[in-house]
This record gives C-alpha cells, structure tokens and sequence, in this order.
C-alpha cells in the first residue's frame, strides 16, 4: 500500500500499481482555477498509466458526469479537449483570451490594500478588459499579499502598459511592491 501526493503517479514506471484511489476528486474540479476540469482529467489519467490496462482507478466525486471524469473513463483525450475548448471559448479563458495578474506585497495589509485598489482603479475602464476585485493571497504572512487578475485580447501587455507602468517604475514604493505576471499559467 503507497499513500501519497499525487504527483507520485508521474514518477512511478507505467502500470506499477494494482489500484489507485483519488479522494475528494471534487477539490481538484471545484477549484478557483479555470484548469480545474484540465487538473482533474490529467490526475485520472497519470492514474490509469500508473496502473495499466488490468488495475483500477477509484475517484470519490459527486460529479461522476463531469466532462473530464467521463473522458477519463473512456480514455479519450479528444473527448476532453472538445469539451474544454468549447468552455474556454465561451467564458473568454485561454488561449481565447490573455490573462495577467497583479500582485502586491505591503509590510501591513492596509497598505497593500490600498495600493492594490490603486492599481485595479488604473485599469477600470480600459475598454476590452474584465477586471476582477482585488482578494487577499497571503492572509496571515509577514508581508501582506493582494492580487487581482485582468482579462483581455491579445494585446493585453499594450493595454496595460500606460495604467500600470508608473506602479513599476518604482520597484519598491513606501506602501509596496507591486508585480504584473503576463499569462500566468
């Protein structure tokens, strides 16, 4: 018996193990990513590799008629991608639209919010950008961490140069460090 991450099924030789067990398969596809379905159906199938044609794979779900579990079952990548692709495209993920998030890190969070809703309050308005609220990523840690994530075209880096550039002009600022991370996927 091997109990462990997952990303041991990656490392062990193909069709190694006898039966493979994913508890709360649903964390993995409840995620707040966008990936979470592409997540799930990559750990199902590094399961079924990792235990070959005559083992098991046993998902504890509540969605067993998920798209990417179904794929999975039926070991039918292009099954997956038509699906994924199909609701990528329609909520405006990639590769249809860009992604990029702004994160800042302020030695208080009060400060870091501030700056933040600064930076998120630059690019409001930017005609072709969806700008979700800013949320705290690190609640707790030493140095307070807020991001917001921006959607756009393929332009994105351009439609965000001027809103965002005096930000980082300024590495370091009193109130923060504020960092823009371009498809960060």
């Amino acid at each position: 018996m091997l109990i462990a991450p997952p990303g041991i099924l990656r490392a062990l030789p193909p069709a190694s193990l006898g039966a493979v067990g994913i508890v709360a398969l649903d964390s993995v596809l409840g995620a707040a990513d966008f990936r979470g379905g592409e997540r799930a159906f990559a750990l199902l199938w590094a399961a079924a590799e990792a235990t070959g044609p005559r083992g098991r794979v046993i998902a504890q779900t509540l969605h067993p008629q998920h798209y990417a579990i179904e794929a999975a079952q039926a070991q039918s990548r292009p099954a997956f991608y038509r699906q994924e692709i199909k609701l990528r495209a329609e909520l405006g993920y990639p590769p249809f639209r860009r992604l990029c998030a702004v994160s800042v890190r302020g030695k208080s969070e009060g400060e870091a919010r501030a700056l933040v809703a600064e930076c998120a309050h630059a690019v409001e308005g930017v005609p072709g950008l969806i700008v979700y609220p800013p949320a705290l990523r690190a609640p707790g840690a030493v140095l307070a961490r807020w991001q917001f994530v921006i959607k756009g075209p393929a332009e994105l880096p351009r439609l965000l140069a001027g809103p965002l550039g005096p930000f980082l002009e300024r590495r370091r600022r009193r109130a923060g460090v504020v960092e823009v991370e371009m498809d960060p996927i």
